[in-house]
């Protein structure tokens, strides 16, 4: 009962994600992006499709309900290989690459798999299975007629599509300028596809061990099932980290604007912003406060931009920081001289100045110590969502 309790957590935790990653899959517009997120989706299902099916509970009442012998073995062996196929196709479409190479890449694995489940279900269809094993299938038929090529072409194909999976995430991992948590993601899915290739090898050793007259049942009966669902979870977290530091930049990226926003005077957001999601929410917050940067440009003075800059390359901010340091000041010091009704000078102001400028870099520049003197305790403006 508790091994099959650990196979349903495991799933159901897989089913959780792909419905928490459902309405993102339906809100996508961007192609790229749509095919990204049905890959985590059918992953994550496949996934959890495994780990319920190979519970020994759910062997059972599939071969009864169905009333065909051992038929959960080859469900079991084209969800394997579904997941595979999802696997292969996410790490693919995740790293990106032209749009003719995805394509040609995905065309080439879904064929593949697509006749490793035909053929595997034409196997099983041709040979005679009529004792029920629902934990000893593979090793008790190893030498059966048809079913001993069957698990050949399972492990070939299992093997292939966790040996490449895992090269692919170690070596993608390694390169530089990954975010953080892109990299930290990456690394545990190659703990979690080695722990796959970990579960191939000792249930191929086993009927391997069947072939050459040895019982080595063990290793399919007790070595790599421990190893199933260690590997589904890491695999998940893998998939999940990247994601959820996503979200997490969002957050505070929605932070970071609403101070902003506060600073500004007359800023009012038009669009409501919502609950979620917050990559939604900044980018209608980022829009919102460009069109109330507008009225204060006449206000914009280059000498506070000039110093400010200064100041932050002499206090050792890289290029990139020190110009939104200095955009930042420029900024708030407008909206005081805005919101104090003093009149603008009457230079001739850079059209191209507000387009240029980036609200989310605006915002994360609020608290350097060159724009700390302008801002006062009580903010000015208001945001409203």
């Amino acid at each position: 009962m508790m091994k099959d309790l650990s196979f349903y957590i495991a799933g159901a935790l897989g089913l959780l994600a792909a419905v928490l990653k459902t309405p993102a899959l339906i809100r996508a517009r961007d192609s790229g992006a749509r095919i990204l997120l049905s890959a985590v989706c059918a992953l994550l299902l496949v996934g959890s499709g495994v780990l319920v099916f190979a519970a020994p509970a759910t062997i059972r009442t599939v071969n009864r309900v169905t009333g065909v012998d051992n038929i959960s073995a080859p469900l079991v062996y084209v969800l394997l290989m579904g997941f595979c196929a999802a696997s292969f196709l996410l790490i693919i479409n995740w790293r990106g690459g032209p749009p003719e190479r995805l394509r040609r890449s995905s065309l080439i694995c879904v064929t593949s798999y697509a006749l490793v489940i035909t053929v595997m279900i034409v196997l099983f269809t041709a040979a005679e299975v009529p004792t029920e094993k629902r934990t000893t299938f593979d090793t008790y038929y190893a030498s059966t007629p048809f079913i001993r090529e069957m698990l050949l072409l399972y492990f070939v194909a299992h093997a292939t599509a966790a040996f490449m999976t895992t090269a692919l995430c170690w070596r993608w991992s390694r390169e530089d300028g990954l975010d953080g948590t892109l990299r930290v993601g990456l690394r545990i899915l190659t703990l979690g596809y080695l722990l796959h290739i970990a579960f191939v090898i000792s249930k191929a050793t086993a009927v391997a061990a069947r072939w050459t007259g040895r019982d080595w049942d063990f290793l399919s009966t007790h070595v790599g099932p421990a190893m199933a669902t260690p590997s589904a979870f890491l695999v998940t977290t893998g998939f999940f980290v990247p994601l959820l530091g996503g979200t997490g930049r969002a957050l505070i990226n929605r932070y970071r604007l609403q101070q902003l926003a506060k600073e500004l005077a007359g800023f009012t957001a038009h669009t409501p912003l919502g609950w979620w999601p917050p990559d939604t929410q900044v980018t209608r917050l980022s829009a919102a406060i460009s069109d109330t940067l507008l009225p204060l440009e006449a206000h914009f003075d280059p000498g506070i931009r000039a110093r400010a800059r200064a100041q932050a390359i002499a206090r050792g901010e890289d290029e990139a920081r020190a110009q939104a340091i200095a955009e930042a000041a420029m900024v708030i010091a407008a909206s005081r001289a805005n919101a104090r009704g003093i009149r603008p000078s009457p230079e001739p102001r850079r059209p191209d100045v507000i387009r240029t400028m980036a609200p989310v870099a605006l915002a994360h520049a609020l608290n350097a110590p060159e724009i700390s003197h302008l801002r006062t305790d009580a903010p000015i403006g208001s945001s409203r969502s």
